[in-house]
């Protein structure tokens, strides 16, 4: 998926097919979403597109609970800032640290958040 990202770039940049690269690049970052390949991608250039993606679907707890799962408390945090950054919502900025415990209280706590703070 990686290279077929990087043909598309190329596509891009020489604004051959733009509008077709576009919508394939959107079809392969929803398939890397789709199947949590998050991590393949995580350290790749294309990770802001992945979330960028997320992020334009209304997502993003998605990659919050994997980050959550994965132990990586201060990447959730951040991703939540970003987030509520880039939707203008700011009410919750202060209390990420809240909003992760109660990612990491079970299925439960888990759904109020899905429902509360993590749209726009």
């Amino acid at each position: 998926m990686e290279t077929v990202l990087q043909q598309i770039d190329e596509h891009m940049n020489t604004g051959e097919v733009v509008a077709f690269a576009s919508q394939i690049r959107s079809l392969i970052l929803d398939n890397i979403i789709n199947k949590r390949l998050y991590e393949k991608f995580l350290r790749t250039k294309y990770f802001p597109l992945v979330k960028q993606q997320l992020m334009n679907t209304h997502r993003m707890k998605e990659l919050v609970d994997y980050f959550v799962n994965k132990n990586c408390i201060d990447d959730a945090t951040a991703l939540i800032q970003e987030y509520q950054e880039k939707c203008g919502n700011l009410t919750l900025v202060d209390k990420s640290s809240d909003i992760l415990k109660v990612c990491t209280n079970g299925p439960e706590e888990t759904g109020k958040l899905e429902q509360s703070s993590i749209r726009c």
